[in-house]
């Protein structure tokens, strides 16, 4: 049950924050591996994970096409990130993490508050290649993101 409140209160908070604060409509469409998504490492794609704890324990992990992560950084910041501007685009990634991570477990029953850790871009992604993602469609582009609960 909880972990069915957790990735209701995930999607929710995914749909508010691209939304509101990057101007993307999204859609969710099946759970896939990130290779049959076309996001795996063979793309150019950046990653980021976040940890929570308290009474619920977990991370998500949020995996995005650096072209996208480009519109994304435009969108929020009103800035264009240089080409191989990696700081700008990692700023974006974790903040947005950082927002959705936040607005999900806002919106989960506790009894005890949950704790945001901090974000943390990832060099390489460590999934094992049958992890499965939850792919969120937006304008001619794919994300994922994995919801880990420990």
């Amino acid at each position: 049950m909880m972990m069915t409140n957790m990735m209701t209160a995930m999607k929710t908070s995914i749909s508010e924050v691209l939304e509101t604060m990057f101007y993307l409509p999204v859609e969710f469409s099946q759970d896939a591996r990130l290779s049959d998504a076309g996001l795996d490492d063979s793309a150019p794609v950046m990653a980021c994970e976040l940890g929570f704890s308290g009474e619920i324990q977990g991370k998500l992990i949020l995996v995005v096409p650096r072209n996208l992560l480009a519109g994304m950084t435009e969108n929020f910041m009103g800035e264009t990130a240089a080409p191989g501007d990696d700081a700008l685009l990692e700023g974006t990634l974790t903040e947005t993490l950082n927002m959705i991570c936040g607005n999900m477990l806002g919106r989960l029953e506790t009894r005890d508050p949950l704790e945001l850790g901090i974000p943390m871009k990832l060099d390489t992604l460590d999934s094992s290649a049958d992890d499965m993602f939850t792919i969120i469609e937006t304008i001619g582009a794919k994300m994922a993101i994995r919801l880990v609960v420990a």
